[in-house]
């Protein structure tokens, strides 16, 4: 699955069980840590920001 998808990363986290959240933290926190450098946002979320942004210099 991770092959078809762009910009995915299959993860393997050796000598955990089906509950690596509490096995194996470390790996799965540098799993996300990863993840979130490389999420860009959406369009949606780009124009929210600009919108935001003009609205906070007007006062």
């Amino acid at each position: 699955m991770a092959a078809s998808l762009p910009q995915s990363e299959l993860v393997i986290v050796r000598g955990a069980s089906h509950l690596a959240l509490l096995d194996k933290p470390e790996a799965i926190n540098d799993g996300l840590v990863r993840l979130v450098k490389r999420a860009t946002p959406g369009r949606a979320a780009l124009a929210a920001r600009w919108i935001r942004e003009r609205l906070r210099r007007r006062g």
